[in-house]
């Protein structure tokens, strides 16, 4: 098997017919295993073509992005809030007076707890936000764009651009050792040549928005309190992996604050109303013996069934009740006892 010369060392042996470098197997080799023939020239420039429209639709989409994810990450107010309130909180309890913290704190809120009720302190954030600024969001709704930019792999974006670019560059290549021949027909070297022109012009144009995004990108993180020295170092995908993480945190101990608040004001509205008597519409208590009261016609005098009163069929008395339940107690007693019946035994009963 010939063993080529490195690449920066044929060209040069190729034009000064250098056979020390290259020998007539490794010349051969070239020729007709390595190097594309007309045929393959042709199917390279239409696959470029074909996959250049899909490429560069998903480099577009996430540098879009990663655009909103900044806007968003800026605009939001419920995340101001939430940074404020972690920045208070810090200061009273490390009796300090600090503008801000590091952005890699943000992965400790939800782990930190406190020593007599356990709640970590997300849980206490999202209790004094929902106290001090009750109008604000969930905020894992409010980032899309960066929970979208959290799942790109931006070495493979970057990677992509790069591709494109150099295979655009071997198809304006291709495309000159095509132009040569003369079966190569004219309509179909007009289309390659234009494709080939308005993809470049496109590339430069995503390389200009990659570079005016990152600025920006570094902008953010030097906005969020990041030194100049970690800005070199942060990469896209771990910043908004970070933000996106603590987002979802945040709505889920939220919600649970939420609940929490609501089982209590409704156990208190059950303490306010425990004990007190059903009002009516119109206001009027309604108590226990109110039925009872009603019983007698409207009247002011209860009528007691088996009295002399009731036995008047509902007309006039003037025995006062004390006196009328001492009548009852007396004709209760003046009734002859019934006898009681003796138990006849039967003709056939055993005797024990």
């Amino acid at each position: 098997m010939t063993v080529l010369p490195p690449p920066r060392t044929i060209k040069v042996a190729i034009v000064n017919m250098d056979s020390s470098v290259i020998n007539k197997e490794g010349i051969e080799k070239l020729l007709y295993s390595m190097l594309p023939t007309e045929e393959e020239k042709e199917a390279i420039l239409w696959l470029f073509r074909l996959e250049y429209e899909a490429i560069e639709t998903e480099i577009t989409d996430a540098l879009n992005d990663l655009k909103l994810a900044i806007q968003e990450i800026r605009q939001c107010e419920t995340l101001r809030c939430v940074f404020s309130v972690i920045v208070a909180m810090g200061n009273f309890l490390n009796d300090s007076t600090a503008r801000g913290f590091n952005l890699d704190y943000l992965a400790k809120v939800p782990e930190v707890r406190d020593t007599v009720h356990k709640h970590t302190l997300l849980h206490h954030v999202c209790h004094m936000v929902q106290e001090q600024f009750p109008n604000s969001g969930d905020l894992y709704s409010e980032l899309g764009a960066v929970t979208r930019c959290s799942k790109l792999d931006w070495d493979e974006v970057q990677a992509r651009l790069d591709r494109l670019e150099r295979d655009c560059m071997s198809g304006f290549e291709h495309h000159k050792a095509l132009c040569k021949h003369a079966d190569f027909g004219q309509d179909l070297r007009r289309k390659l040549e234009s494709f080939l022109r308005d993809a470049a012009s496109r590339i430069v144009a995503m390389k200009i928005v990659r570079d005016r995004v990152m600025n920006r990108f570094r902008k953010l993180l030097l906005f969020l309190g990041m030194t100049p020295a970690t800005i070199a170092d942060a990469k896209v995908t771990e910043v908004m992996h970070l933000l996106s993480n603590f987002a979802l945190e945040y709505r889920t101990n939220r919600e649970k604050v939420r609940q929490q608040i609501s089982k209590k004001q409704n156990a208190a509205k059950r303490r306010e109303t425990r004990g007190k008597l059903i009002v009516d519409l119109d206001g009027s208590e309604v108590g226990a013996r109110g039925p009872r009261a009603k019983a007698g016609g409207g009247g002011s005098q209860v009528s007691i069934p088996g009295s002399v009163a009731a036995a008047g069929g509902g007309r006039g008395s003037s025995i006062p009740p004390d006196e009328e339940e001492m009548l009852d107690a007396c004709l209760q007693q003046t009734k002859p006892a019934v006898p009681l019946k003796e138990r006849r035994k039967s003709k056939n009963q055993r005797k024990s």
